[in-house]
């Protein structure tokens, strides 16, 4: 069963439409893979369809979605997980055709604050996510087959290369897991694109109470593989 610190977002609740929330329901909480190929370095990604209004539209997202539950009032720690496990299994297998099954070593990044992003909803409506990543890795890159509407297409993409299209947190939890390989050259030139992601982010949890995120550049930042 996977499991995710959750100190930083209790207390757990289930919110409209059977969101699992953190912080007594002041934002959602979804989850995502950064699943590397380690022969190529390359990360699974999908580019998301075009529809207007939405956040990310266009853009490049990691696999994931946010957590829901048709559980009771009663949602305590066993129920969390096990529903962080079918959510990220369920859409990264939607999202990309790729089982979970198939990634080695698939670990919590949960030493650093998860980043709360605030999303625009059918182009006026926000909602507050906190996102909680997972890491794992293949020896070759898996073929891919998308079986979602909100998904034009995934594959396999050096994360430097298309940052300036990725999406602000997923932006960012890459940025975290990589930083320490890449080169001061790679660093330099994608460190411009995350500075405005972060301030956002840094903004985005003090409005709901959570707490604050950890810059990728930051000497705080953690050993994560």
């Amino acid at each position: 069963m996977l499991t995710f610190s959750t100190e930083w977002f209790e207390p757990i609740s289930l919110g409209p439409e059977g969101i699992v929330s953190g912080r007594q329901g002041a934002f959602g909480l979804g989850t995502l893979l950064v699943l590397k190929c380690s022969a190529t370095q390359r990360v699974l990604m999908a580019r998301k369809s075009f529809r207007e209004g939405f956040e990310g539209s266009n853009q490049f997202t990691l696999p994931g979605g946010m957590l829901r539950s048709d559980g009771a009032l009663e949602f305590g720690p066993l129920d969390f997980n096990r529903c962080l496990g079918e959510t990220l299994a369920k859409r990264v297998q939607a999202e990309t055709g790729v089982a979970l099954k198939s990634v080695d070593g698939l670990v919590s990044l949960d030493q650093w604050p998860p980043i709360v992003g605030r999303y625009t909803i059918r182009g006026d409506q926000l909602v507050a996510a906190s996102i909680l990543p997972f890491y794992g890795e293949t020896q070759h890159e898996l073929s891919t087959l998308t079986n979602d509407p909100t998904v034009h297409s995934a594959a396999w993409y050096d994360p430097v290369e298309v940052m300036h299209e990725v999406t602000q947190t997923n932006a960012l939890i890459l940025a975290q897991v990589f930083w320490p390989d890449w080169s001061v050259a790679e660093q330099e030139k994608i460190k411009p694109i995350l500075l405005p992601h972060f301030e956002a982010v840094l903004d985005n949890a003090e409005f709901v109470g959570a707490w604050s995120p950890i810059s990728p550049w930051s000497e705080r930042q953690a050993g994560n593989k």
